[in-house]
């Protein structure tokens, strides 16, 4: 048994052996056999490890990348922050630090008048206006470099406070393109009305009260009407006269007259604003004179207006671009805009849908600022200036050769306004009877050839030289001129290129064309007599040439008249065959008076004088034949004008009114 155990030991530990003999044997030979790869395999394993290196270089790249950009993101914000500490010492540097501690003196004075500021009341005021208006002391103080010298002259000129000139600041704190939502503009805040009753030009071309010469003038001459007009109230202080800027002339009357009040310190204003605008202005003053103590150095000024830019005078006889002339000064024209500010932007239509700007300057004498450099070209000048001569519409789109194509929507009023040219012209240059019009079709818009300036400024001469013309006054209007010289509007228009109803004072208007045919001497013949014939009210040319049996053209020779306009109680002398029957009845004056006339009537040497009070149911020619007078003596000797009776000029008289003759 002993031995079995032992034999048993024996074969375990051999099994054992085995066991552990083979597993070694099996993970030697495992491990030391080698497996053959293929150069295929090779290149695919070269080529998975490249990859996997680019890929992990590629991971380092993007992460410098980043790495860097953010350094940047840094260094942007410390170059921002540099730049902010750095204005932050500039400002620190350049800021004028206010004295705290000044003291508003106890007594001041504005435009001649002593305000005395121990008053608490007064004192108080002037302290809250003064705090408020110490805000913009650095826009207002440098501009006045600019304007205050440009000011000066013209309100000592017109005998004016030179503390005038404050009141620019309070109204638009020295901008000339200042606006005010209500209209007013300019560096004076003058309101379109008031503009034009100071004769401030101010249409879609130009608006003057945006002129800092012209505004200032307008200013002044303003003061010192109302100044006039509340002195004859008893009223003799400026700050009362300043007021009536704000309030208007009327308003501070009506104060006045409620109150019983004589100076501004004794009024009360009817507004607040009113009150606030003269205070302003004494504030502001205060400000200017304490300039150095208020903020301890002076605001350095901007360089006087006339030592950056020149005044240069040109005269032109119609509308006119700017930019020819400007580039002959050695300029352009967005420099002669800036300067001028009172120079707007005309838009006129180059297209169906599209506007060109430009700068034209209307007929007229103007100075346009110029910068002080800038270096003219005589020669271009001189060929520039020659062009403002020649005589030119409103500005309207012009068309090559004269003439246009018509586009698809046009018509022919739209193309006339874009030509500045009437419709019937249209019609009667391209020989149109109604309105119809076609795309394609081709237009004449013009029958003026082009010329030079020389010749059409020659042209220009002749026509007015050989033609009477007539000096538009102020507040004379086209329908009133017509009137007066006995002619039609349309051919005020005709003569003078006038596309609508817009005059100007100073303006020659050519009233009629004078032909160099001799004047008709009308005389009795064997076969004709001369027959005298008073126009009644209803009469026409033409049926008065039906009537007789004459041609309307004859009977303007014969008469010098120029158009269709006859006046009633007017006397035309017609030829007409002896023994010719007249056709109608309706003026029984012309047939009895058909008698024969050897040679025209000709007006006494001395007319009898006196007066004569006209009496229910007269008439112009009974109360002539009467005084034996000519009728036209009486209308020239008592300015007797024409009225528009169901469209018949008549000249009416009533009773009661006295005639000189």
């Amino acid at each position: 048994m002993i031995y079995l155990i032992k034999n048993d030991r024996k074969c375990i530990a051999f099994f054992i052996k085995l066991v552990i003999f083979i597993v070694l044997s099996v993970f030697i030979v495992s491990c030391t056999t080698t497996t053959v790869q293929t150069p295929r395999d090779v290149r695919y394993m070269e080529r998975y490890l490249a990859i996997t290196d680019i890929d992990s270089l590629r991971v380092v790249l993007v992460d410098r990348d980043m790495y860097i950009d953010s350094l940047y993101t840094m260094i942007d914000y410390l170059n921002y922050t540099v730049d902010a500490l750095r204005t932050e010492v500039e400002m620190y540097y350049s800021r004028v630090l206010i004295n705290d501690e000044f003291e508003i003196p106890l007594r001041f004075s504005f435009a001649g008048v002593d305000i005395d500021l121990s008053n608490d009341r007064i004192r108080s005021k002037l302290q809250s206006i003064y705090n408020i208006e110490l805000r913009r002391a650095h826009q207002f103080i440098p501009r006045s470099g600019t304007y205050f010298p440009v000011f000066e002259p013209i309100l000592e000129r017109h005998g004016l406070h030179p503390d005038i000139k404050y009141m620019a600041i309070v109204e638009s704190n020295l901008s000339s393109m200042a606006h005010s939502p209500v209209g007013a503009s300019g560096l004076w805040q003058f309101m379109p009305a008031t503009g034009r009753s100071m004769n401030l030009t101010i249409n879609n071309h130009l608006d003057e009260r945006r002129d800092v010469f012209k505004s200032t003038d307008a200013a002044a001459r303003y003061l010192l009407q109302n100044h006039r007009q509340l002195r004859n109230l008893e009223v003799d202080c400026w700050l009362v006269t300043l007021a009536t800027y704000n309030a208007g002339l009327g308003n501070m009357t009506r104060t006045i007259r409620e109150q019983q009040g004589r100076d501004f310190f004794s009024l009360i204003m009817r507004v607040e604003e009113t009150n606030n605008f003269v205070w302003r202005m004494i504030a502001t003053k205060l400000i200017f004179e304490y300039e150095e103590v208020i903020f301890e150095r002076p605001f350095e000024r901007f360089p006087p207006l006339l030592e950056t830019a020149r005044l240069e005078r040109i005269q032109t006889n119609g509308h006119h671009d700017l930019a020819e002339w400007s580039i002959a000064q050695g300029t352009n024209i967005r420099e002669i805009w800036e300067l001028n500010p009172w120079i707007s932007i005309s838009r006129t239509r180059a297209g169906r849908f599209s506007q060109i700007n430009h700068l034209l300057i209307p007929p007229g004498t103007w100075d346009i600022l110029v910068p002080i450099d800038a270096v003219p070209d005589r020669a271009k000048i001189a060929q520039a200036e020659t062009r403002f001569q020649q005589r030119s519409a409103a500005p309207a789109a012009t068309a090559a050769g004269g003439r246009h194509v018509v586009q698809r929507g046009e018509t022919l009023g739209g193309i006339a306004r874009r030509y500045g040219v009437s419709v019937d012209n249209l019609r009667r240059w391209n020989n149109i009877s109604g309105d119809m019009i076609r795309a394609g079709q081709t237009l004449v818009v013009s029958t003026q050839p082009a010329s030079t300036g020389t010749q059409t400024t020659s042209t220009t001469a002749a026509r007015t030289s050989n033609a009477v013309t007539h000096v538009v006054q102020r507040g004379e209007t086209l329908g009133g001129i017509a009137q007066r010289h006995n002619v039609r509007v349309y051919d005020l228009r005709r003569l003078n290129d006038i596309t609508g109803d817009m005059i100007r004072p100073g303006q020659t208007l050519i009233i009629r064309e004078q032909t160099a045919r001799e004047p008709v001497q009308l005389a009795e013949t064997d076969t004709h007599t001369i027959v005298n014939h008073t126009i009644v009210s209803g009469d026409t040319l033409g049926g008065i040439a039906q009537r007789f049996n004459v041609s309307v053209e004859n009977l303007r020779r014969w008469n010098n008249i120029n158009g269709d306009r006859i006046i009633a109680g007017q006397v035309l002398r017609i030829q007409v065959p002896r023994n010719a029957q007249v056709s109608g009845n309706r003026n029984q004056e012309a047939t009895a008076t058909s008698e024969p006339v050897a040679t025209p009537p000709t007006p006494p040497q001395t007319v009898a004088t006196g007066s004569y009070t006209v009496q229910s149911g007269d008439t112009l020619v009974e109360i002539a034949r009467r005084l034996n007078v000519p009728i036209s003596h009486l209308l020239t000797r008592n300015n007797l004008q024409t009225e528009n009776i169901n469209g018949i000029d008549t000249v009416v008289i009533r009773p009661g009114q006295v005639l000189r003759y």
